[in-house]
């Protein structure tokens, strides 16, 4: 027998049960119809095989790519597009639809489409959810199939006439009980929906369904965060602010106050006789008092602004920090600053400047360090601080701490300046703060 006989006899097998169940008789009787017999049944299930196979390999490499679309980072109403692209690809139809379902308005949204004729259109995305077809499967939660539009006088207008389409298949996009909207296709050509492409199509929306609202969820938390971080920075500036004014008021009102009480004490001082010996012992005691009330004014001024910052620059604050730090802890501090007289603007000095209160707060508090050296550094394109102790060193997971709210603070001061922040510590050998940020001198 030639090639072609045997694709004939081949042809044949495959038809309906009526030929088949005659070749199967046919073979009993005759020994090379049994073998030609066995040959087209082994190159069928091949087939068969193979089909099924490939068919396979379709339905996950199109689930991969649909994955890879709905992460990448682009908003969710960009996205609709490129999925209805691949599902129209993937299955065959040139016309696809995603609609999604507005419960609080109970609408239909069309969110991306292929295919569809211009005269169709969308001259506004929006429908009331009875007005569509995409609306009659939300509604019902039920597939709608039709393969002859046109033969259907309640199809023929819309799906045969406007999308020029006799076969449509819109399926509920269902994310466990929530149905998130409908997905639907459409072909020219009147063609036959077996129940596997029907299965394969409902999965497609159910995995559209389930990747949309995964992608809500993410944009509702990134929109959280952010409305968060906008809260923070609205906080940070108003604190500033309200810090640098209760530094002026105190340092020009309580402090000229004082100033001018010790002055007025030294006047009635000087007015004392000699031998009034407790009186003038008395105001020699308040004086003191006032001149430690003097400096407890300037060093909280200074705590809640220091004035170097405004009007000398970031380099000299924070030679004058450590300096202080150094006083009051009696832990010794090495600062190199690189130019030394390092200029910065208000946002990146203060948040800087924050930076390093707060590491040095966190150094006193926990590190037992003896010292801890400072470094600020302007490169060509970034400011880089860097403080390392060496005290007992940070734990890994007090870096992440959510109650570590200093170094959240640091953080969110870095992140808000476009910045890098890396927190390392090493038992023994102390804790490196180092923060990156970028700036122009």
């Amino acid at each position: 027998m030639t090639g072609g006989s045997l694709a004939s006899f081949e042809n044949r097998f495959l038809c309906k049960d009526g030929p088949h169940k005659w070749l199967m008789w046919r073979a009993k009787s005759d020994p090379k119809k049994r073998a030609l017999y066995a040959v087209a049944r082994d190159a069928t299930e091949s087939k068969i095989a193979e089909e099924a196979l490939a068919r396979r390999d379709r339905e996950i490499l199109t689930s991969h790519k649909l994955w890879e679309i709905f992460h990448s980072h682009r908003p969710l109403g960009q996205l609709y597009n490129d999925i209805v692209e691949e599902i129209s690809d993937a299955t065959g139809f040139p016309i696809a639809i995603i609609a999604i379902f507005d419960e609080a308005h109970q609408k239909i949204i069309f969110q991306g489409s292929k295919g569809v004729p211009a005269q169709f259109g969308f001259a506004s995305p929006e429908f009331p959810i009875e007005d569509t077809f995409s609306g009659v499967v939300v509604q019902t939660g039920k597939p709608l199939i039709v393969t002859r539009a046109s033969e259907h006088s309640e199809y023929k207008s819309v799906i045969s006439d406007k999308i020029g389409a006799q076969t449509f298949v819109g399926f509920p996009m269902m994310a466990g009980e929530k149905i998130v909207g409908s997905l639907g296709l459409a072909h020219p050509e009147s063609i036959e929906i077996t129940n596997r492409m029907a299965r394969w199509i409902e999965s497609l929306a159910n995995y559209v369904a389930a990747l949309t609202e995964r992608k809500r969820a993410e944009e509702d938390l990134r929109f959280s965060h952010e409305q968060l971080r906008e809260l923070s920075t609205h906080l940070r500036i108003a604190v500033e602010e309200e810090r640098k004014t209760i530094a002026r008021e105190i340092h020009d009102e309580l402090g000229q106050d004082l100033s001018l009480l010790r002055l007025e004490l030294g006047l009635i001082e000087g007015r004392l006789r000699k031998d009034q010996r407790d009186l003038r012992k008395g105001a020699k005691s308040m004086a003191k008092l006032i001149v430690s009330a003097i400096d407890t004014v300037r060093r909280v001024s200074s705590d809640l602004r220091p004035t170097l910052l405004d009007s000398l620059g970031l380099g000299a604050a924070v030679e004058w920090q450590t300096k202080e730090f150094q006083k009051r802890t009696k832990i010794a501090c090495a600062v190199m600053i690189e130019p030394p007289d390092i200029k910065l603007d208000q946002d990146r000095s203060i948040a800087l400047f924050r930076i390093l209160q707060e590491a040095l707060t966190n150094i006193a508090r926990h590190s037992k360090a003896t010292t801890v050296e400072v470094q600020l550094k302007a490169l060509e394109k970034n400011i880089v601080l860097t403080v390392q102790d060496n005290g007992i060193g940070i734990a890994p997971d007090r870096i992440v701490d959510l109650k570590s709210f200093g170094l959240i603070g640091i953080r969110e001061r870095v992140h808000q300046l476009g910045g890098v922040v890396t927190i390392h510590g090493a038992r023994g050998k102390g804790t490196l703060v180092s923060v990156t940020v970028p700036g122009k001198l």
